[in-house]
C-alpha cells in the first residue's frame, strides 16, 4: 500500500463524485480494488428536496456503485428499504455480495481482523498539550475559510 498525499491508495475520498464515475471508471477502467463510501447522509442529498423519494435514492446509489452508504440516523429505513429493494429484484444480490467483498477485502488488507480489539492503555489524544494543538489547528483553519470566503 503506498501513500498519495494524505491518503493511501485504499482511502481516496471523492466528495461529490459523479455517480457515472463510481462503477465505470474506477471499477472498470482503473481496476479500482478500494470500495466506494457515500458522503454522510450522501443519499438523503440525492433528491432535489432532501430524503425525497428515499426508496429511490437507496437504489439509485446502489447500483451506481457505492459500496457502503453513510447513514447515521435513518439506517433502519435504510436496512427496510435496501431489504425491500433487494427481495423485489430492483437491486440483484450480486451486487450485495460485489459491494459485501470489496469492503471485506480491504479490511483484510489492512489487516483489522488480526487484533480486533483497541489498547486504550495509550491514548495520547487527551493530554493536555495534543488538546491545545487540536483547538489552535482549528482555529487556523477557521481563519483560513473564512479568509477565502471574503476573496
Amino acid at each position: 500500500m503506498r501513500r498519495i498525499g494524505d491518503a493511501t491508495v485504499l482511502e481516496v475520498r471523492a466528495t461529490g463524485i459523479s455517480y457515472v464515475f463510481a462503477p465505470c471508471i474506477a471499477v472498470g477502467t482503473l481496476k479500482f480494488k478500494g470500495f466506494v463510501i457515500s458522503d454522510w447522509q450522501g443519499i438523503d442529498r440525492l433528491a432535489s428536496t432532501p430524503h425525497d423519494n428515499y426508496t429511490y435514492s437507496v437504489e439509485t446509489s446502489i447500483l451506481a456503485g457505492v459500496d457502503m452508504v453513510m447513514v447515521p440516523y435513518n439506517f433502519t429505513e435504510f436496512i427496510n428499504d435496501l431489504t425491500y429493494l433487494v427481495k423485489n429484484n430492483f437491486i440483484p444480490m450480486d451486487r450485495i455480495d460485489d459491494a459485501v467483498e470489496r469492503i471485506l477485502s480491504v479490511k483484510f488488507t489492512m489487516v483489522l481482523f488480526e487484533d480486533p480489539y483497541t489498547d486504550f492503555s495509550d491514548q495520547r489524544g487527551w493530554e493536555p498539550g495534543t488538546q491545545e494543538l487540536s483547538k489552535s489547528s482549528c482555529a487556523e483553519i477557521s481563519c483560513a475559510t473564512e479568509e477565502w470566503e471574503n476573496c
